[in-house]
């Protein structure tokens, strides 16, 4: 198929920074996220007025200004005046694991104290899972296709959505609140602090923040251009449909998306440069999401650079992909590989390359996978603007 999007603008809210350069930054260095009493790595500094309208705030719940911030700054994200697509033509698709549930919860218990008399008309429509996405789309005047999913695959709809020429432009984002429904339903929280594909893992911490992506339709003919980040060069998704925390021990069905993605973007498993992977720190679903890779690469597998993002970012859930294709993006435009300085090899693992300090990044090509304990699984893959940005 040989098709590709331009990756123009990115946004994000996290610990670790909430613009592109001061998040890379921090976890190029290594540093950890601060962690709550409770196993979560929560946002410490974020302020909306500095991004929102006054009136906007008033009427958002938490997660729909984390998420509305971040989309704003993707929207206007290396951008010109000029040379901006219409708010009308672009485009957003958002996934979210859990969402407003806190809002839900609280805004349900309050219903249940005092009755439903005394329900504020005014904090119900927070409670829809879409929330955030209908905010965002509100305070940038985005009126392109919209949709919020359930789980992941946000990226995955923005490439059908622009490969159907829908929109010539699309938002593809994530966002996740470290609430306390969200800590209660996670499996294994480390006691200590997450250390993904490192032998001395022992579960997550629950992380917070949203992140974005500006993705632009281009002519195929025309020469690369300056300004883009990445290329989103295609995808694929499988499913092991044989219910929670009963995938394939050997994850065949992940190998089986990374093959796919590779071969409808016509770029050989020889040409990755670098893999990004959801891995959080389950000693089970991490030796899953290694095998996988490691049936697909082989022994080179021990050769490419490897980052689990959840190490710095924490469990994201449904913005887990939003933040990998955000790695992505930033280790090919700044020549940079990440830090995972708590990394210790695990000998019952595949001979993996991860470094505990940055290192520079030469590689033209990363593979994002993304994989649960419900038996989805995504593979997407990016690839270096060949034009200086």
């Amino acid at each position: 198929m040989n098709q590709r999007f331009a990756i123009t603008g990115l946004g994000v809210i996290h610990q670790h920074g909430n613009n592109p350069r001061t998040f890379w930054q921090s976890l190029c260095v290594g540093r950890a996220g601060v962690a709550g009493p409770d196993g979560t790595i929560p946002l410490t500094e974020f302020n909306p007025e500095a991004l929102l309208s006054e009136d906007r705030i008033r009427r958002m719940d938490r997660v729909s200004q984390i998420l509305t911030g971040a989309v704003k700054s993707a929207v206007n994200d290396r951008t010109e005046p000029s040379n901006r697509i219409q708010p009308e033509h672009i485009g957003m698709c958002v996934s979210t694991n859990l969402g407003s549930l806190d809002t839900i919860v609280q805004f349900t218990a309050r219903n249940i104290a005092r009755g439903p008399q005394r329900a504020n008309p005014m904090e119900y429509p927070n409670t829809a899972l879409n929330a955030g996405t209908g905010y965002a789309c509100i305070e940038t005047g985005l009126q392109g296709y919209n949709n919020t999913l359930s789980g992941s695959g946000a990226l995955a709809e923005a490439w059908d959505v622009l490969s159907l020429r829908r929109n010539p432009a699309i938002l593809a984002a994530g966002m996740e609140e470290a609430s306390r429904p969200r800590q209660q339903g996670a499996l294994e929280i480390s006691p200590t602090r997450p250390r993904p594909l490192s032998s001395q893992r022992d579960g997550a911490w629950m992380g917070e923040g949203a992140a974005a992506l500006r993705i632009e339709k281009e002519d195929p003919s025309s020469a690369p251009r300056a300004g883009v980040y990445s290329r989103y060069a295609g995808y694929a998704g499988t499913f092991d449909a044989v219910g929670l925390n009963n995938n394939d021990p050997q994850g065949g069905q992940l190998s089986r998306a990374v093959r796919q993605a590779l071969e409808r973007a016509e770029i050989p498993a020889e040409s990755i440069g670098g893999i990004m992977v959801s891995a959080e720190g389950s000693p089970a679903e991490d030796a899953r999401e290694m095998r996988a890779l490691e049936s697909v690469f082989g022994r080179r597998l021990g050769e490419i650079p490897v980052f689990a993002f959840a190490g710095a970012l924490g469990r994201l859930d449904g913005a887990a992909e939003a933040f990998g294709a955000l790695c992505a993006s930033l280790a090919l435009s700044t020549g940079q590989w990440p830090a995972s300085p708590w990394f210790v090899p695990d000998p019952d693992l595949p001979k993996l390359k991860i470094a505990t300090q940055a290192s520079a990044f030469n590689g033209q090509s990363v593979l994002l996978t993304i994989t649960d304990r419900t038996g989805v699984n995504y593979a997407y893959l990016f690839e270096k603007n060949n034009k200086e940005t």
